[in-house]
């Protein structure tokens, strides 16, 4: 299950009016804190939900909605421009494409995964989170650290004079934000969102264990002993390569394509 905890900034983006009917996907959590919704949700027959928790917040840029969604327990973000009111399912959509092309991009990154052995990966994970829940709820600290990325969103649009696409920019967007350290009352030391988000995609969805997970770690820090493919810390989103050149994988997933696969 998908659950995204929207902000009252997210809750009255996804709403909208009808023909005079009020309409929203967002309602009330089932408890205040998303730490306790592991005992209350459940799935149709009765089972204990495997839970993907993010938290939803929306802002206005350059007079464009903008979302930013993050992963509740390791932080990692991804940013979403030019949104309509009301536009709840065309998010969703967004939302797994891209995440489905961040974590491919890794596995490439790593020499782990390519095009092949990723789809596996994709639908077990479409398989685990086929249902979406919005609700009303936020939360104090992942708000601070997207209050981060908004800061440094507006201070990009305002160098670049332009918001990023839906696609390979704003992709090499969240790259950037993922590159940055972040500390939580969860974790002893500090860590990287894209790091944290990768090994735990590997824990859950292709079954590794304490070993891969530290060879996938060790990899992840060689990269970045030698460069890797991680963004200078002063990116500008007018510096992005265009699509025809983006370091991202030449194939992006689409959601129609992926879901027509499956069935």
């Amino acid at each position: 299950m998908l659950v995204f905890n929207c902000t009252k900034a997210a809750a009255q983006l996804f709403s909208c009016i009808r023909k005079g009917v009020s309409r929203s996907p967002v309602e009330a959590p089932p408890g205040p804190s998303y730490a306790d919704d592991g005992r209350l949700l459940s799935t149709p027959d009765g089972q204990p939900a495997c839970l993907s928790q993010w938290l939803v917040h929306a802002v206005k840029v350059k007079g464009q909605n903008c979302l930013i969604a993050m992963e509740l327990n390791n932080r990692y973000c991804m940013t979403f421009t030019g949104l309509r009111k009301g536009g709840s399912e065309a998010f969703v959509s967004l939302f797994i494409e891209r995440l489905l092309n961040n974590m491919q991009w890794y596995g490439e990154d790593l020499a782990l995964l390519d095009e092949t052995s990723f789809q596996p990966i994709a639908t077990r994970f479409q398989a685990r989170h086929d249902e979406v829940r919005f609700f009303a709820r936020s939360d104090r600290s992942a708000q601070a650290h997207i209050n981060e990325v908004v800061w440094q969103l507006r201070d990009q649009v305002d160098y670049a004079g332009c918001l990023p696409d839906n696609q390979h920019q704003a992709a090499y967007f969240d790259l950037c934000m993922n590159d940055q350290l972040r500390s939580t009352q969860d974790h002893a030391d500090y860590f990287y969102p894209y790091q944290a988000m990768f090994c735990h995609w590997l824990a859950e969805y292709c079954g590794a264990g304490p070993r891969q997970l530290e060879q996938a770690a060790a990899g992840f820090r060689e990269l970045r002993l030698h460069g890797g493919e991680q963004p200078p810390p002063e990116i500008k989103i007018r510096e992005i390569l265009p699509a025809s050149e983006s370091v991202l994988p030449d194939k992006v997933v689409s959601l129609a394509a992926f879901r027509q696969d499956k069935s």
